[in-house]
This record gives C-alpha cells, sequence and structure tokens, in this order.
C-alpha cells in the first residue's frame, strides 16, 4: 500500500488557554499555548511520478513538534498580546521538492517573537 503524499501517519493539535478573573486596565489578562504534533512516514510525492521527471526518489519526511505562546490583555476596545512562535525553534522540513532536477527543501519559520495590538472601533 502506497501513502498518500504528505499524510503523516499520526497528527495532532492541542490549545491550552487561561483566563484570569481579575482585571489589569480594565481588560482580561489571558495565557494560551498551542502545541502540534506531525508524525513520519510522511512522503513528499507518489513513488514513479514526481521521482520519473526528477531522477530522485521519494523522501520520507522526519516527525516535529512546534510550541506557540501568546500572553495578553484583551479589552472590549482593544487588546495587546505578546507571543512567541515555534517556541523551541524546530526547524521542521515541511516539504521536499524534486521538480527541476534540484531537490529543494521547505521548512517551518523559526522562532519569532511578536507584540500585538488591536483597536475595535
Amino acid at each position: 500500500m502506497r501513502a498518500l503524499p504528505l499524510t503523516p501517519d499520526w497528527q495532532a493539535t492541542l490549545g491550552i488557554e487561561f483566563r484570569a478573573s481579575a482585571q489589569v486596565l480594565d481588560a482580561q489578562p489571558f495565557a494560551r499555548f498551542d502545541f502540534a504534533y506531525v508524525g513520519d512516514e510522511s512522503v513528499n510525492s507518489l513513488e514513479g511520478i514526481e521521482s520519473v521527471v526528477s531522477g530522485n526518489p521519494p523522501v520520507v519526511q522526519d516527525a516535529y513538534e512546534t510550541g506557540d505562546l501568546r500572553i495578553g490583555l484583551d479589552a472590549d476596545a482593544w487588546s495587546a498580546s505578546f507571543f512567541v512562535d515555534n517556541v523551541w525553534n524546530e526547524r521542521a522540513e515541511l516539504f521536499f521538492s524534486n521538480r527541476w532536477a534540484v531537490q529543494r527543501v521547505s521548512v517551518n519559520l523559526p522562532r519569532t517573537y511578536g507584540l500585538q495590538v488591536r483597536f475595535n472601533f
């Protein structure tokens, strides 16, 4: 049996959010963590399709885990939060391309920090 391309055996996500009952600056404090797991055994192409064009065999992609963290304040008219995406700076290989006879790999973004501010009007 052949595996479908880009389809791991297991994939899961989990999100946990905490909202405090106390108010800070007339806003509700919150913290959220999102975890994602993508299992191995995911291949980049069907055997005999792309490999005929490039000469490279299908690649079995490794499993990876990522986590995103957000801490902030949420009010009726505004919200502000600090975030860290890809907390442990996982380098996930998302896709191997064999087109044009040179194998290339697409990876996820590295650890990213930021501040987000929104106003509702």
